[in-house]
């Protein structure tokens, strides 16, 4: 299940880190495992490493305790987006509830066995999957250009982007130039935003009317479908459609 993915368990305990690294080891399958006896050693970890998917973080440690070290994660923008599960012997629901509040993704309640571990990573890898089809409408302006292989590049208005894909708005003369399932590429950002440009490869899904204005004969909307992406690109992506989901302009 994390065949791919770099995980840091972070607990002052030893022997908490050897029980955490064997389940993920045994039952998730992840084999790029990284340990840390405290936060401070946590953070400088993660300032070396090239990437990191997951965080398992105990709560209670001496000196920088687990939400200390999530406010540090959260706030950076290089690891604000990692997956946080935490692990704390408080099961008090005003204390489960804080961790959440402070950017936990889950969290898990000592002693826990194999299967609660392995639940818990199952249940966050569904929600990030089930974020991946939400749709953010743009606010602001976000210049958006597309790229088709055997067709002049177009300059697109963005209407709303997901992590696999996005609908724009387009001049009406692209549409009899490009079919569905044309692939190429879409840049998104540049001047004039002070989003640097992002370039994702992609395919058309669909081209349609403006459903929202049906006399409307001078733009036609254009879906296009995301295609796998390296890391940093989806990394990138997501901090986009965080900006978008909170509602902050990215112009």
């Amino acid at each position: 299940m994390l065949d791919n993915d770099v995980a840091l368990v972070v607990d002052d305990s030893s022997t908490v880190r050897r029980v955490v690294v064997n389940i993920l080891r045994d039952y998730l399958n992840c084999r790029d495992i990284f340990q840390a006896a405290n936060g401070t050693e946590a953070i400088n970890l993660l300032g070396k490493l090239p990437r990191v998917d997951w965080i398992f973080c105990d709560w209670e440690m001496p000196g920088m305790t687990g939400d200390q070290v999530l406010m540090e994660i959260r706030k950076n923008p290089r690891t604000a987006n990692i997956p946080f599960i935490m692990i704390t012997t408080r099961s008090d629901r005003d204390s489960l509830v804080a961790a959440v509040q402070a950017g936990a993704t889950s969290y898990v309640v000592k002693p826990f066995n194999a299967a609660t571990l392995v639940n818990k990573v199952r249940a966050v890898i569904g929600q990030l999957e089930r974020r991946k089809a939400e749709r953010y409408k743009v606010h602001g302006e976000l210049p958006v250009h597309i790229e088709l292989e055997g067709h002049k590049g177009q300059g697109a208005e963005l209407l709303d982007i997901s992590l696999t894909g996005l609908l724009c708005m387009t001049p009406q003369p692209f549409s009899r130039q490009v079919a569905v399932f044309d692939q190429g590429q879409v840049v998104l950002g540049g001047e004039p935003s002070h989003f640097d440009p992002l370039t994702i490869q992609a395919e058309i899904v669909r081209l349609e009317a403006d459903p929202n204005h049906p006399g409307r004969t001078d733009k036609i909307r254009v879906a296009l479908r995301f295609q796998p992406m390296e890391k940093e690109a989806r990394t990138r992506l997501v901090s986009l459609t965080e900006q978008l989901r909170a509602g902050t302009t990215v112009k």
